[in-house]
């Protein structure tokens, strides 16, 4: 009888479910860039008036 490779070492879920939260860590990034930068937009609106005044 031949065994074909080691059973002991085979894993029983296949590569693309372990990891599935790699595409998820991506969208969390890109959405926390996001953020940031409506934030630091946002923020800036506020302040040009007063820099208007300081600076002239």
């Amino acid at each position: 009888m031949t065994i074909i490779g080691n059973l002991e070492h085979t894993p029983m879920i296949p590569e693309t479910q372990t990891r599935s939260w790699l595409p998820w860590l991506v969208v969390g990034f890109a959405f926390l860039a996001l953020a940031l930068a409506f934030s630091a937009r946002a923020t800036a609106g506020l302040v040009m008036p007063v820099w208007e005044q300081e600076l002239g």
